[in-house]
């Protein structure tokens, strides 16, 4: 059974409408390494649906061939960007639908 510890800090700012935005840098250790995630206004609305903002998730002790993924949800909130780097420095993109959860890679 693996172990995960966080450490860091996410502030979260409650919206007066519902919902909640959040920012701030937490670093996961597992038992495989650590891994850094960066949220910049990631904004949940009062429905519990992403609506807004950034996230970044590095591979900080090399444990996978992704060195990072970087997403940022689109106007509307209905889908995400989504940009793969590997450790060799190529990117491949895609688009996430936030309702299904499908992965498309784009050209």
């Amino acid at each position: 059974m693996g172990c995960e510890d966080f450490v860091g800090t996410l502030n979260g700012t409650v919206q007066q409408s519902g919902g909640f935005v959040l920012n701030g840098t937490l670093t996961m250790s597992t038992d495989d390494g650590d891994f850094t995630v960066t949220m910049n206004a990631v904004t949940i609305d009062a429905n519990h649906h992403l609506g807004s903002g950034s996230a970044t998730i590095t591979d900080d002790d090399d444990v996978f061939d992704i060195a990072s993924l970087a997403m940022t949800v689109n106007s509307g909130g209905a889908t995400a960007n989504v940009v793969a780097t590997f450790d060799d420095n190529t990117t491949a993109s895609y688009v996430l639908n936030l309702s299904t959860g499908q992965l498309t890679p784009t050209s």
